[in-house]
C-alpha cells in the first residue's frame, strides 16, 4: 500500500512493468486505478522513459488491452490498439495459462507476498523503526 498524495491515505496500487526482451531494460510504474485509458497513458510514459518504443509488445491478457485472447487473431482495446499504431508497435497477447511468454516480466517484478494486517502499511522513502 502506498499513501495517496492527494489524500493522504493509504491506498491499494497496481504495478505496471514494461521490459525490454534483450536488454532487460524494465520501466515500472504505479497506478491506482486500472482503465482502458490509463493502460495507454501507461505505455505512453514507459515509451517516453525508454526513448522510444519497441516493435513488438508480448502482453498479457489484462481486459484493458485484449478485449478476446485468440492467438491467430486477437481483439484489442480500440483505445490500446490505436495508441500501438500511432507509435507503430505490434502486439502479442501472451496464450492464456502460458507464463513462458512473459518470463522477463515476471521474472522482475516478483510476487511478494502481502503485508500481514496487523504490520502498518511503510510509506515509499522512509525506513521502519526497528526496536
Amino acid at each position: 500500500m502506498v499513501r495517496d498524495p492527494q489524500t493522504g491515505k493509504y491506498r491499494r496500487t497496481r504495478l505496471f512493468v514494461l521490459t525490454l526482451g534483450y536488454s532487460r531494460k524494465a520501466v515500472r510504474l504505479l497506478t491506482f486505478r486500472s482503465s482502458s485509458r490509463i493502460w495507454a497513458e501507461l505505455h505512453e510514459k514507459a515509451f517516453r522513459r525508454l526513448g522510444g518504443s519497441t516493435r513488438v509488445v508480448v502482453l498479457d491478457n489484462l481486459r484493458e488491452g485484449v478485449l478476446v485472447s485468440d492467438i491467430y487473431d486477437p481483439t484489442l482495446n480500440p483505445l490500446y490498439r490505436d495508441v500501438l499504431a500511432h507509435y507503430g508497435v505490434i502486439a502479442l497477447p501472451c496464450r492464456i495459462q502460458d507464463p513462458d511468454r512473459k518470463g522477463k516480466v515476471e521474472s522482475a517484478a516478483p510476487l511478494r507476498p502481502p503485508v500481514p494486517q496487523h504490520q502498518p502499511p511503510v510509506e515509499l522513502g522512509r525506513t521502519p523503526h526497528i526496536g
